[in-house]
Order: C-alpha cells, then structure tokens, then sequence
C-alpha cells in the first residue's frame, strides 16, 4: 500500500493520505497525525538516552553533584561535548546580556508612555 484516498460525501473533497499516516487496524485503516508520530519519536529518544546514562539523569535531576563536577566526570575528553558546551555557555551569555539591554529599553518606554499620558492629561484640563 502506497497510499489511501478518502472521499468525503459531505464536502465533496478527496483527501490522498499517505502510507505512513494509516495504520492497519482490524478491518479498518487508523489515521495518525505526523505531530503525533514526531511526538512519539522525540519521547523514544529521550527514554534511550535515559537509559544510556541512567547515572547521568539521575544526577542532573537531584542537582545532588554540582554539573561542573559532572561535566569534568563523563565529558571532560569529549571534544565534541566539550565545543558545544563553550557554545551553549557563550550563547547564553549573550542571551542574559540582551535580556538586560531589552529590560533596560523597556523601562526607558514606560517611563516615556507615562511622561506622555501626563502631557495628554495635563492638555485635556
């Protein structure tokens, strides 16, 4: 099976399904969204990493060992690892750097809106 159509008395419309969207039920075909199959997938994959390093998830949900401590222990000799996380760590930097910026011109634009709402209040009297 490639493939299925479906009519649709009611809207006139034929709706092409793919094979990978329908599963064989007992007499029947079953249509299963691609979010949900892509759902399925990430959670399977987040189960076998659980259970690659049953340690691991142990340790970074308790926060029981500090991660730096972590990190020196399991990823220490992974350059790989290593990069990505001067990358993740540079990359936040400049996310809390921009947060500070964002919240510093938010401020700057309330005290703006309230000096002119004054204004507007001040004309109308």
């Amino acid at each position: 099976m490639i493939g299925s159509e479906i009519k649709d008395d009611k809207f006139n419309e034929v709706l092409d399904l793919l094979e990978n969207l329908l599963e064989e039920g007992e007499n029947r075909l079953i249509f299963i969204p691609e979010s949900y199959q892509n759902a399925i997938k990430i959670i399977e994959k987040l189960e076998f990493k659980d259970r690659l390093f049953p340690e691991l998830a142990v340790l970074l949900e308790g926060k029981t060992v500090p991660d730096e401590e972590i990190y020196n222990t399991f990823f220490k000799d992974d350059k790989k690892i290593k990069d990505k996380i001067k990358n993740l760590c540079s990359f936040k930097e400049i996310l809390e750097k921009n947060l500070k910026t964002l919240k510093k011109r938010r401020m700057l634009l309330e005290k703006t809106f309230k000096e002119l709402n004054q204004k507007k209040n001040l004309r109308k009297h």
